[in-house]
């Protein structure tokens, strides 16, 4: 493989990781904050004071839907949490194999494993654009990072509304909004290709630490 062409993209590469951790805090960020300000604003009203003890209105229909409307804007972000932290392990992996190569010298032995494997991941991590990580994997990952503690509230309080509230038209539209959203946002996730998961082939490597180790041991020797 060309030598030259692997250090441009190697180059490539951390810049990618760079730009996708960028882009996994802004949403991460902006999808908390945006949900959690729609929740306060819609739940701060619920509260009141009745012969001087606090008082809690929650469900009413209004505020029932705005919740909802909080589910939404965080489902959407948190698909586009996932792409961005596909995107960081993908661009990772591409990294780990480049590394791999550019360390050994051209007149390497192992070299050439080294070269084939980078070769088949690079084909289907970059070119063909698959996930080197598992949906399910991704997903639990990215509710871990902060969106978890907030989903489990916000579907709590939709229970909450779901038992409580008359069965109303307006109770349907809601109902059936969160359950076509949710749908929606959980299609775009199983079937957007740059999510689909394919395991690369490689075959079987020397550990590159080794080698690495004993270059600087042969090289200490010969000093």
């Amino acid at each position: 493989m060309n030598r030259e062409w692997i250090e441009k993209f190697y180059s490539e590469c951390g810049r990618e990781v760079s730009l996708a951790y960028n882009v996994l805090n802004y949403t991460n960020n902006w999808g908390v904050t945006l949900a959690t300000a729609v929740i306060a604003i819609a739940l701060i009203s619920t509260v009141g004071i009745s012969d001087s003890s606090i008082v809690l209105r929650y469900p009413t229909t209004v505020h029932w839907f705005v919740v909802i409307v909080a589910w939404i804007i965080m489902s959407r972000f948190f698909v586009r949490s996932c792409l961005a932290l596909t995107n960081m392990y993908r661009w990772n992996t591409l990294i780990k194999a480049a590394v791999k190569v550019l360390s050994l010298s051209e007149n390497h032995a192992d070299l050439p494993v080294f070269e084939r494997n980078f070769y088949k991941q690079v084909k289907t991590y970059f070119f063909e654009w698959k996930s080197p990580i598992p949906q399910s994997k991704i997903a639990w990952n990215t509710l871990k990072l902060m969106y978890l503690p907030f989903f489990i509230m916000l579907f709590v309080l939709i229970v909450w509304g779901f038992i409580a509230l008359d069965r109303t038209w307006i109770w349907g539209i809601a109902m059936a909004i969160f359950i076509g959203v949710s749908a929606w946002e959980a299609r775009q996730f199983l079937s957007w290709y740059g999510l689909q998961y394919e395991a690369v082939d490689l075959e079987d490597e020397p550990e590159v630490t080794e080698i690495w180790a004993r270059s600087l041991a042969d090289r200490s020797k010969q000093k």
